[in-house]
């Protein structure tokens, strides 16, 4: 359908791509074939395994929130 939409999922897909002389601009016929590779994404949404979630009411300096910050960095 001249796309290609990567919400078809994880895996690798063939793409050829073709140009002919019928398009314009286009003097003779090529072809090229190539794969293209999906892979799972995280979802920023659900991933959150580790409960690192902040809220207004957990943090009440700016130090505070530096030293949880930091820590999240040796996570």
């Amino acid at each position: 359908g001249n796309s290609f939409n990567p919400s078809v999922g994880a895996g690798e897909y063939t793409i050829t791509y073709t140009v002919a002389d019928a398009q314009p601009c286009v003097t003779g016929n090529d072809t090229t074939t190539f794969a293209i590779t999906v892979e799972n994404g995280s979802n920023a949404g659900t991933d959150n395994t580790d409960g690192n979630i902040i809220c207004g009411g957990n943090i009440s300096t700016e130090n505070e929130l530096i030293v949880y910050l930091s820590s999240l960095l040796s996570d």
